[in-house]
């Protein structure tokens, strides 16, 4: 019904015999009414590229809302008549403010990507397998979010975001020269391989332990503090007091799961849990 409602609302605006011509005189035009899978669009707008306001019909919150900038009001209007007024009321009071905001935030996009497109970041972000979209969110190759450069719509400020460490950001006044120390340390790894190696610090701070390491020495034991590795997993192969191998820690590539095996990697059995507690491992 609401869906209806607003369609009718909106198209009879959208050949206003008086909201047309107001438009026209103050360097504005409607867009043709839009509709797609989430919702109904009117937008008014100063150039082809350049969308200053618009009337949104959410289909999945069943609301019209009016937009501009940063800006989002709920419409109660009832009428064509009370949305022309308010698109009036906007043009003559608040167009300026909108059109100088969208400029200094176009120049402040175009700043940005003329960085991102410069010839060392392109390199860095190919060299990385990282990707950076239209909306400056940063990809890894498997296409995980790992970063995002975010503009403050009122400040123009610029912060560096890193979503890979608990969303950390980093307001910056020069994106020239943040940007590309920032992509460097940028975590590109995939899910799996961050599993892994977690799995493998978690082993490698409970054999550096001091009181793991008293206790290997009072069993007459001792465990390889870095890994020897084939194409399935890395070991951390554990020594009895003549030196020779009993058994292995073993981290498996494809899981992140730890195993205890064999020293030649059979009689894999799953270690469910990790502890990093020495003795409660023991």
């Amino acid at each position: 019904k609401n869906l209806s409602l607003y369609r009718e609302m909106l198209v009879d605006l959208s050949t206003s015999e008086t909201l047309i011509p107001f438009l026209e005189k103050n360097d504005l035009r409607l867009s043709d009414l839009v509709e797609d899978d989430d919702a109904l669009h009117l937008r008014i707008k100063a150039d082809e590229d350049l969308t200053i306001a618009a009337y949104r019909y959410s289909k999945h919150d069943r609301s019209l809302f009016f937009e501009f900038f940063d800006q989002k009001e709920k419409s109660a209007a009832k009428s064509s008549a009370e949305l022309e007024k308010r698109i009036n009321n906007f043009v003559s009071t608040e167009k300026e403010d909108a059109l100088r905001d969208f400029r200094e935030l176009a120049e402040k996009r175009a700043e940005v990507k003329a960085v991102i497109d410069s010839k060392d970041v392109s390199a860095l972000i190919e060299e990385k397998g990282m990707s950076v979209d239209e909306n400056f969110v940063i990809r890894s190759s498997a296409g995980e979010i790992i970063g995002k450069i975010e503009l403050d719509t009122e400040s123009g400020r610029i912060a560096l975001v890193d979503k890979s460490n608990k969303d950390f950001s980093l307001e910056v006044s020069d994106i020239n020269t943040a940007l590309t120390p920032f992509l460097k340390k940028l975590d590109t790894r995939t899910a799996l391989e961050k599993l892994v190696a977690d799995a493998k610090q978690g082993i490698e701070e409970i054999i550096q332990d001091d009181g793991f390491q008293l206790l290997l020495s009072q069993n007459n034991l001792s465990v390889s503090t870095s890994p020897r590795v084939d194409n399935l997993r890395y070991y951390y192969d554990v020594f009895d007091g003549e030196g020779d191998a009993i058994s292995s820690i073993a981290v498996e590539k494809s899981t992140g799961l730890v195993y205890i095996t064999n020293p030649d990697g059979t009689n894999a059995q799953n270690i469910f849990f990790l502890s990093r507690n020495p003795k409660k491992k023991l």
